[in-house]
């Protein structure tokens, strides 16, 4: 009877911690998640301004190369920015669902079809990451590298095996 107790008291004081951790990584990320937007925006504010306007000291072709290399690190900061949250999300659900196990052993699977969906859409902003990276050196003014290019598409290609693994998980 005490021990049921005990295990109750800790299961309350670990949900009302997951929750303050929640609020305080929830506005963290978030943080995070708003600042990588905005500098996404801003490059491509640049590139726009660069390539409509003629904006900076470069002359000719030299400035539409540099407004499309500005607009893919844009786009690859607009793929980074929900990465971290996406991250904290899937963990402290993770962790919430580890607590409850005991007393709620019905929603395990649900919170590991969460886990599952979010790990997804993960993998997919880090393959696009990577392919706009890949994508971005290949335009550059410094070309791209045998080992570059090597590396970037056996990362993409790990990143689609698991993403296949994970799909074929998640629809069983």
């Amino acid at each position: 009877m005490k021990s049921r107790e005990n295990e109750l008291d800790l299961e309350t004081r670990l949900t009302k911690f997951f929750k303050k951790l929640f609020g305080i990584g929830l506005l963290l990320a978030g943080g995070l998640m708003t600042m990588l937007f905005i500098a996404g925006f801003w490059m491509f504010a640049r590139a726009i301004a660069n390539f409509s306007w003629r904006i900076g000291v470069l002359e000719g072709a030299e400035v539409n190369a540099f407004a499309l290399l500005e607009a893919l690190r844009g786009l690859e900061y607009f793929f980074l920015a929900p990465l971290g949250y996406l991250v904290f999300l899937t963990l402290i659900r993770f962790l919430e669902s580890a607590v409850k196990a005991g007393s709620e052993p019905h929603d395990e699977p649900r919170s590991e079809k969460q886990m599952i969906a979010v790990k997804v859409l993960i993998i997919n902003l880090l393959i696009a990451i990577v392919a706009t990276d890949l994508l971005s050196k290949i335009l550059g003014p410094k070309g791209l590298s045998l080992e570059a290019a090597g590396t970037e598409v056996f990362v993409m290609a790990a990143f689609a095996g698991y993403f296949v693994l994970l799909e074929r998980h998640r629809r069983e």
